[in-house]
């Protein structure tokens, strides 16, 4: 009989088998025997094992049967009076055996416990709490001090035999309820304070491999409990390691390689202690952890919340070329969804114009419903997705093309904007109006159905020059709904459209939650916020920058792409040249930053005509089409009738319309100075003749004032919110450190941040007027960039929770400003319910006189219009007889009598 086995379970370890192996063979002590088990490798395993000659290796080969059902053969095999484990890729010092084997004669131990390092890129001593030789009963603590792992141990066989103790063969994790069970039944437990153990940590190892097996442990916690029930003097202690052990591998989630996996994990983790341990949160376990830790570590959500935010998907993305990740991308059935929102339009902006420029009109409910049918042909027929994916994307795409549309029949724009030019356009170009070919003024005359424009108003300038892309969009509408208030769902539907690009592209280089997280966070902006319930078109600009930005990321000339992207660009540009004229230079700057940088950096590859060839013309078909086709009413005909695209905002007959928008002051001060001055200023709107300043204020303050300056969609000073300077310090100050945190450790990936910088930036300066938070909504995407670089680039942070704390404080800002314009549109909703309940009283009323408190707000007759209400304009009212209806917009003669 030897004095000491070593079980060696092997399995395709021939890069660590040597070294373990030598450690054995060497020790100082020498009546050992050594079970080398070779459990199904594949690799050169055996070979390596029937190189060693010593008598004391006892060989066994099997095939492969897992961890457990190995050791426990490799128990039954030896025949030393005290037994070791040992991993095949681990190794021992070589006076290990003779030193615990000495330390055991002379405490008279049946189990002794030693210190190990761990081996990774550098020796990482870990030291198991000092003791005292004794045993579980007179130190419940034993439980929680020792390991639970067992190849720092040296274990008496008479112990393992008498107690008939082996390792689970069914569960990962199998050694736990072993040590656990070896610790409850020694007479006499030893703690030798050196480390005689190296254990190895690679890629391969087992604890780090996360995957469904991961369940087995709460199995495994369970049996413990099951094994200690009996020991009711042990119980605080149980619980107290159950806790503990769970509450180690829910916080170890985080690198779950499956993050449905980690949150299914940590349910069942959570469940498990509440069903059992029902005051778990005041466990004892908790009082040594930080606050920071103790308080993520007791929430569930908060659990999930750190491993989701902390599990990346880099060793995923990184071994897939463009190609793949694109193929990902646009097979996803909600990126799909976002491809037929932008086809809706597409097929909307592209089909009126063919038909306006053949002079074809009064066909906008055809044009409706081809535009709504085709894309979901097309993906019905077209995507390779199960039947279920297409029935759920189908309804949900009719939801939002037909429904959607029928809500927003509840919302009012109560704004000057909105139902002077807009709302006029809308219902002009709805009843036929062709603006290639007719003027307002001609085709008013002609058609009983509109308002007319009345000379001294000038609408005519803006709705037969400007582009009309929304316009078209919400006639379509329009015509399906019978109200011209639907046609505002234009900008929820290209939230939606940002939304889920943006979160199809992040869950292929980040977690699913991450992407969720960027994807709302986009959706927040200021801009979106304040006009989400007008027909403004700044908001568009914002999530069409944002949406072309992203596609165009996905983009790598030097590769195959897919289709679908191109068409998705070509979409989006035609909606974005045509909303306004800053869209036609805001899309060219994105187009003009990728196009350059891609010339540049192919400049030296082999077939870079061919490539610039291929760019250029993809490039020239998609402004092609959203120049000369869709902004043929407005780009082609400015230059034919004006020689001047852009008429009447430049040449000599320009009108200029930011001077009397602007403060005073601002006339007489620089464009960053103006923009500085905004920034942090009070949010205010005023205007040039109304004698006020703005007013500076700290960026943490808030003034009553500010949220009912905010009821208006285009507020000049500080339009982005009140708090908003304050999230643009606090992104400033992260962007920098990690920015040079990226620069040191990831050179490839700086190319994103610089060409997003680039395209914000240019735009901005470009425009000239960026201190109006409503004519820059692109700046808003440097502080969601922020978040998204910091976190890439946490990784890199000894001290992550600095990163972290950059995060949330940035959040933390946004969160604030935007509850202030959630404020705002809970009044905006209150003042649709009061339009709602005038619009009942006027239909009650028999043929009521009404007068515009400002002529040329025509988009309330139309809503009267759309309601079926039967009244007359008025050129004047009584003073006596008349009240102020509909948010102060309508005059009505009060003594109408209400049937």
């Amino acid at each position: 009989m030897k004095d000491i086995s070593i079980i060696v379970p092997i399995y395709n370890a021939e890069k660590y088998l040597n070294k373990c192996i030598d450690s054995l063979v060497n020790q100082t002590k020498k009546e050992l025997e050594f079970i080398l088990i070779n459990d199904g490798s594949t690799d050169s395993s055996e070979d390596i094992i029937k190189s060693y000659k010593d008598k004391r290796i006892k060989y066994f080969k099997n095939k492969n049967q897992g961890i457990g059902k190995t050791r426990n053969f490799g128990i039954d095999k030896a025949t030393g009076k005290y037994l070791m484990f040992l991993d095949s890729d681990d190794y021992l010092d070589i006076n290990a055996c003779e030193k615990l084997y000495n330390k055991a004669l002379k405490e008279k131990s049946d189990l002794v416990v030693f210190d190990f390092y761990r081996v990774e890129e550098t020796l990482k001593e870990v030291t198991i709490n000092n003791f005292k030789s004794s045993s579980l009963k007179e130190n419940p603590n034993l439980l929680l001090d020792i390991n639970l792992g067992p190849c720092n141990k040296l274990i008496k066989r008479e112990l393992i035999d008498k107690n008939n103790t082996r390792f689970n063969e069914e569960l990962k994790y199998e050694d736990t309820p072993f040590v656990t069970e070896i610790i409850k039944n020694a007479n006499k437990i030893s703690k030798l304070n050196e480390y005689l153990h190296y254990y190895v940590i690679h890629s391969n190892s087992e604890t780090t491999i996360r995957d469904e097996r991961v369940f087995d442990i709460i199995k495994i916690v369970d049996i413990i409990r099951k094994n200690f029930k009996k020991n009711k003097e042990l119980t605080e202690v149980v619980n107290k390691l159950t806790v503990r052990i769970l509450t180690n591998y829910t916080i170890q989630q985080r690198v779950q390689k499956d993050s449905k996996i980690g949150n299914r994990f940590i349910n069942e983790a959570f469940s498990y202690m509440e069903k059992n341990i029902p005051d778990y949160k005041d466990n004892k376990y908790y009082e040594n952890r930080s606050i920071l830790k103790r308080t993520i570590e007791k929430n569930k959500i908060l659990t999930k919340i750190y491993c989701n935010y902390y599990h990346f998907k880099k060793e995923k993305t990184s071994k897939k070329n463009i190609d793949e990740i694109i193929n990902n991308v646009t097979t996803s059935p909600s990126f799909q969804l976002s491809a037929m929102i932008l086809s809706y339009f597409f097929i909307v902006l592209t089909v009126y114009s063919v038909l306006q420029i053949l002079g074809i009109t009064k066909v906008l409910p055809v044009i409706q419903t081809i535009a709504i049918a085709v894309p979901m042909i097309m993906y019905i027929c077209k995507s390779n997705n199960s039947k279920k994916s297409k029935f759920i994307i189908s309804i949900i795409y009719l939801l939002l093309m037909i429904l959607l549309p029928f809500i927003y029949n509840h919302t009012y724009d109560l704004t000057e904007d909105g139902n002077s030019y807009h709302k006029s356009s809308i219902a002009f170009i709805k009843n036929g109006w062709n603006p290639l070919y007719e003027d307002v003024r001609d085709f008013q005359k002609t058609n009983n159905n509109v308002i007319p424009i009345e000379k001294e108003t000038r609408l005519d300038l803006w709705m037969e020059h400007y582009p009309k892309a929304t316009w078209i969009s919400a006639a379509a509408i329009y015509s399906m709904t019978g109200n011209i208030e639907s046609g505002k769902c234009i900008t929820l539907l290209l939230s939606i459209v940002l939304v889920l690009v943006i979160y199809n592209i992040l869950k292929e280089v980040t977690s699913k939650f991450f992407s969720i997280l960027i994807s709302i966070l986009i959706a927040l902006n200021p801009i979106t916020l304040s006009q989400i319930f007008t027909y403004y078109l700044d908001s568009l600009m914002g999530i069409l920058f944002a949406i072309e930005l992203l596609l165009l990321f996905t983009i790598n000339p030097m590769k195959k792409q897919n289709n679908l992207i191109w068409f998705m660009i070509a979409a989006t540009a035609s909606i974005f040249v045509n909303l306004k004229f800053t869209g036609l230079l805001y899309s060219g700057v994105i187009a003009a930053v990728f196009y350059f940088y891609w010339l540049f950096k192919y400049l030296k590859e082999k077939d870079f005509w061919n490539k610039f060839l291929i760019i250029t013309r993809n490039f020239i078909i998609v402004f092609g089409i959203a120049v000369f086709l869709v902004g043929a009413n407005s780009y082609v005909k400015n230059t034919i009738d004006h020689i001047n695209p852009l008429y009447p905002l430049i040449g000599k007959d320009k009108v200029d319309i930011i001077t009397t928008m602007q403060p005073a002051i601002f006339s007489k001060i620089s464009r960053p100075q103006k923009f500085i001055w905004s920034l942090f200023s009070q949010t205010q709107n005023i205007l040039q003749d109304s004698g006020k300043e703005p007013k500076l204020k700290l960026p943490t303050q808030l003034y009553k004032s500010e949220i009912s300056e905010l009821l208006s969609p285009d507020v000049r000073i500080a339009g982005f919110g009140p708090f908003f300077a304050l999230i643009f310090i606090f992104s400033t100050i992260v962007f920098i450190i990690c920015l040079i945190k990226l620069v040191k450790n990831e050179k490839e990936s700086i190319k994103y941040v610089f060409l997003s910088i680039a395209t914000i930036i240019i735009s901005m300066i470009l425009v000239g007027e960026y201190w109006w938070a409503r004519y820059v909504p692109q700046m808003y995407l440097y502080v969601i960039g922020t978040i998204l670089l910091a976190t890439i680039t946490v990784k890199y942070f000894k001290n992550k929770i600095i990163s972290y704390v950059g995060i949330l404080l940035i959040i933390g800002a946004i969160g604030l400003n935007t509850l202030v314009f959630f404020a705002t549109n809970y009044l905006h909703i209150r003042y649709f319910i009061e339009v709602e309940r005038d619009i009942k009283t006027l239909q009650k009323m028999d043929n009521p006189q009404v007068k515009l408190v400002k002529p040329e707000l025509y988009g309330f007759y139309y809503n009267l219009n759309d309601k079926k209400i039967r009244y007359t304009r008025a050129i004047e009212l009584s003073e006596v007889n008349k009240k102020v209806m509909y948010h102060n917009r309508l005059e009505v003669s009060a003594n109408e009598k209400i049937r």
